[in-house]
C-alpha cells in the first residue's frame, strides 16, 4: 500500500453512466492485482470529505497506468468525471486481496453486474494473456448499459440483458442455468457485483457443487480497516464479522452468511 500523487492519462465513456479512467502509476508502487482497489481523494475540499474506493479494471506495466470503471451517480463522480486529462489525484493502492488463479485444467467463468465489472474485467484480461480458458458474463438492465469491449482472445464475453434487448433475455445467473456444466472442464466460478446477484451466484454455485469466489461490494470510509464500517457477517467461522477493504473484497462465497 501507498499513498502517492497520479495522473489522469484520459477517461472514456463506455456505457451509459459508465466511465473508465486511466491513470499513471509509480515505479516504486507494486503491480495491484485484480480484485484490488484503490481509494482516491477527489479534490482537495472538505466536500467530498471521504476518501472514494473504485476497483482496479486493468494494469499496464509497459505504460505504468492503471485504470477503473466507475458509475456516475453522486456528487463525487461527477467532479472525477470533470477533470481533463492531466488533473492530479491523490491515490492510496494496492488496497486488499485478489482472486484466486484458477489451474490450467479448470475453466474460469467470471461473472459481473453494474460497477463489478472493473475487477472482473481486469481478471478476465489477465487469464487471457495467460492464455486460461475464460467466459466472462456480464448482466445489467438493457442495451444502454452494454460496455464496448474488445474480445477475448481464448475465452468468451457473453452479455445478459434482463429486458431481452441484447444477448441472452434474462439474468447473468440465469444464463448460468442455462449452461451445460459436463461440457466445461473443471468450472470455477469468481463474480461481483450486487449483493443478490452475488447471493444467487453463491447459491448456483453450492447447487452445482463448483468453487466460488465473490468480491463484495460495500460502502466504505477509510478503507484500511480501521474504522469497521464495512463489515460482513461470516458462516461457519470463529470470527464473526470481516472487513470488506482489509479482510476482503474477495471472499470463499461460502465463507459468506448470506441473509
Amino acid at each position: 500500500m501507498k499513498n502517492f500523487i497520479s495522473k489522469i492519462l484520459g477517461q472514456k465513456s463506455i456505457a451509459r453512466g459508465y466511465v473508465e479512467l486511466e491513470l499513471s502509476w509509480p515505479e516504486d508502487c507494486e503491480t495491484p492485482k485484480p480484485g484490488q482497489f484503490l481509494t482516491i481523494r477527489i479534490q482537495d475540499q472538505p466536500v467530498p470529505l471521504l476518501r472514494r474506493p473504485f476497483a482496479l479494471s486493468s494494469f499496464n506495466l509497459d505504460k505504468r497506468s492503471a485504470s477503473i470503471v466507475y458509475q456516475v451517480r453522486g456528487k463525487g463522480t461527477r467532479i472525477l468525471e470533470s477533470l481533463p486529462a492531466g488533473s492530479s489525484l491523490d491515490i492510496l493502492s494496492p488496497l486488499g486481496n485478489s482472486f484466486t488463479n484458477p489451474s490450467k485444467e479448470e475453466t474460469a467463468i467470471l461473472v459481473a453486474g453494474g460497477i463489478g465489472l472493473g475487477p472482473i474485467l481486469y481478471f478476465a484480461r489477465e487469464l487471457d494473456r495467460a492464455g486460461m480458458n475464460t467466459i466472462l458474463v456480464f448482466g445489467c438492465r438493457d442495451k444502454t448499459l452494454i460496455p464496448n469491449l474488445p474480445p477475448l482472445k481464448n475465452g468468451s464475453i457473453q452479455y445478459c440483458t434482463d429486458d431481452g434487448s441484447a444477448g441472452f433475455s434474462g439474468s447473468s445467473v440465469a444464463y448460468l442455468e442455462s449452461l451445460s456444466l459436463k461440457e466445461l472442464s473443471q468450472p470455477r466460478l469468481y463474480a461481483c457485483g450486487p449483493t443478490g446477484m452475488l447471493r444467487a451466484c453463491h447459491n448456483f454455485a453450492l447447487k452445482a457443487d463448483l468453487p466460488c469466489e465473490t468480491a463484495m461490494e460495500e460502502m466504505m470510509a477509510c478503507g484500511v480497516g480501521a474504522c469497521m464500517g464495512c463489515v460482513v457477517e461470516l458462516e461457519g467461522k470463529e470470527q464473526k464479522y470481516a472487513r470488506v477493504c482489509k479482510d476482503g473484497p474477495v471472499f470463499q462465497s461460502r465463507d459468506i452468511k448470506w441473509t
